[in-house]
């Protein structure tokens, strides 16, 4: 049998968007069925509220622009180009689009016991980030069957297949992005150590929730978040008042303190002298 999709095409001054829906789909939960899939471009900045997916799983992938998904908790995850994730049908959040624009690619399949047994304990079931190159075999197959099915009529067997197999895919690319080391965020912290970072935003740059996000790090490096920004910026400062024309209050300020007798505590808690004592170490 051929699965027919309408195409349904929506317009406006900041939002182009265009899906294809099944017309003849219904849920099966032995079988993988692709229920749409569409394209979409935001042109300026605004907030889209997202309730949801009914009986499906939407599958977002970023081809350009950036925003921040902004989940029910108020968890943030910040969308780049190459970010990849999935609006469950329980899932409630809204899109912050940037002024420069995002433009995105949307895959649905319904709900049913081989999707959910694909995404058992996956991270991005589980309401997580993923970043893949465009080129990637998993980006390739969700293209694919976009193009499959703007073409025309498709085969419900292909469909099933190659939903099957961009999910397969998109599980060994889970399981290799470099996404799952967060040395990138330790290089993060050391390029933004005179900025006011927040727990909030460097989950956001992990593309991780905070609770995620704090675990995975403790685990990794054996410390919280904070308590390795904290120790960067000390060991940054010491390393700066060694320097005889640096003064205190302008080291303060290049490691990310706006309050000098903060700072000068917690030099003092941390080095067990105070920061005046610029010569020692």
């Amino acid at each position: 049998m051929d699965f027919v999709f309408k195409k349904s095409e929506n317009h406006t001054r900041k939002w182009d968007e265009t899906y294809w829906f099944s017309s003849s789909f219904q849920a099966r939960k032995k079988q993988m069925v692709l229920a749409f899939y569409g394209e979409s471009t935001v042109s300026e900045a605004c907030e889209v509220s997202r309730p949801g997916c009914m009986d499906f799983y939407c599958f977002e992938y970023i081809v350009q622009g950036k925003g921040t998904l902004i989940d029910a908790d108020n968890s943030r995850y910040q969308l780049l180009p190459g970010t990849m994730y999935i609006i469950s049908p329980e899932r409630h959040c809204r899109i912050s689009v940037s002024e420069q624009g995002l433009q995105k690619i949307m895959l649905g399949i319904t709900n049913g016991t081989l999707l959910q047994m694909m995404l058992y304990r996956s991270q991005i079931g589980g309401g997580e980030l993923l970043r893949l190159s465009g080129d990637c075999e998993a980006i390739q197959l969700f293209r694919q069957l976009g193009d499959a099915i703007k073409a025309g009529s498709a085969p419900e067997q292909y469909l099933a297949t190659e939903c099957y197999r961009f999910l397969l895919q998109l599980a060994l690319s889970e399981n290799t992005a470099p996404r799952h080391s967060l040395h990138f965020i330790s290089e993060y912290m050391q390029n933004n150590l005179q900025h006011q970072l927040t727990l909030e935003q460097l989950a956001a740059v992990a593309g991780m929730s905070k609770i995620s996000f704090i675990r995975k790090f403790r685990e990794q490096f054996g410390c919280t978040p904070i308590q390795y920004l904290i120790s960067l910026r000390l060991d940054y400062a010491r390393t700066l008042l060694k320097l005889p024309y640096m003064s205190v209050n302008e080291v303060a300020s290049l490691c990310g303190y706006r309050n000098v007798k903060f700072f000068s505590r917690e030099y003092h808690r941390h080095f067990n002298f105070p920061p005046s004592q610029k010569r020692q170490g």
